[in-house]
């Protein structure tokens, strides 16, 4: 029985291939502030949100690779 789940083990780790795209997601929340007046600095208040994207990565070389993406910042 040891030696079978060793034998498979190495079918379980997922080795990258050249030319394999990959899809990645994110999310989180942002914190943000603005001000367009100098005196008004002190008074700011923090608008928090949620941030979600998306992206695609496409391998053009052994070392490069090419990600195009997008992100949701509420």
């Amino acid at each position: 029985m040891r030696r079978i789940v060793a034998s498979l083990l190495p079918l379980l780790i997922a080795a990258p291939l050249m030319g394999q795209t990959t899809l990645g997601f994110r999310g989180g929340l942002s914190d943000a502030t603005i001000s367009t007046d100098v005196d008004e600095f002190g008074d700011q208040e923090a608008r928090r949100g949620v941030v979600a994207g998306l992206d695609i990565a496409f391998p053009v070389g052994s070392s490069v690779e090419l990600r195009i993406g997008g992100a949701y910042v509420q």
